[in-house]
């Protein structure tokens, strides 16, 4: 019985052994090495893919085109985004009558088919963090995931 367990093991240990040689036999012609003539020759193709997803967008508040420069954009407060219309018109006419004194924007964005609910048009980002501060206490309740826009003046 113990001289067929050791055998065992040492059948096991020249396996894995010589699987062992011939993996780095196979990286080396992987690696363009040359196979002696006469030599059973083989190739191997590798089975993984290297994938992503690539969206493509349209220019949209978040992406400045290559024309954008300092002078000609400005910030924008982004209070909600929908998927329905009717959600939208609602927050958009909430919006209006708390910050009446800025404009209130309802855009649809086609390529990501939601609707984006922002208030006021500011030159200058300092401006637009300040009021974007003031929203956020104001009404941490409904605007507490508000954030900064960059659009086109």
């Amino acid at each position: 019985m113990n001289h067929s367990l050791t055998f065992f093991f040492c059948v096991l240990l020249v396996t894995m052994l010589s699987a062992c040689s011939a993996s780095d036999e196979t990286a080396q012609q992987a690696d363009g090495a040359r196979t002696p003539a006469g030599a059973n020759a083989f190739t191997t193709k590798q089975d993984t893919v290297v994938a992503s997803v690539v969206t493509q967008l349209k220019p949209t508040a978040r992406v400045l085109s290559s024309k954008a420069t300092v002078s000609n954009v400005a910030f924008t407060i982004q209070v909600g985004a929908f998927n329905k219309p009717q959600h939208a018109l609602k927050a958009q006419h909430t919006a209006k009558s708390r910050f009446n004194t800025f404009p209130v924007f309802n855009q649809f964005e086609p390529s990501m088919k939601v609707y984006r609910v922002s208030i006021g048009k500011f030159d200058s980002r300092e401006e637009a963090l300040r009021i974007l501060k003031h929203v956020m206490l104001s009404y941490p309740e409904e605007y507490q995931e508000c954030w900064l826009n960059i659009i086109a003046k």
